[in-house]
């Protein structure tokens, strides 16, 4: 996927469920989720609010991409 589909794709789930998605769809909307709230709030807002529940699947996504 490109930075482009990526970003294509995150705008979608904005009014979407994210109840079909698949893993790996799961994972690069985990990492998303991750990257826009570190840059509005920084990690304290990612983990105070709705994201602290996704972080374990968005440093999973992370460590793989990293291989």
């Amino acid at each position: 996927m490109t930075t482009a589909g990526v970003w294509e794709f995150y705008e979608a789930l904005v009014e979407g469920s994210r109840q079909d998605l698949t893993p790996v769809q799961r994972g690069v909307a985990a990492i998303c989720d991750l990257r826009q709230e570190v840059n509005s709030g920084g990690f304290d807002s990612y983990f105070s609010h709705w994201g602290g529940k996704h972080c374990r699947r968005s440093t999973r996504r992370l460590a793989d991409l990293a291989r």
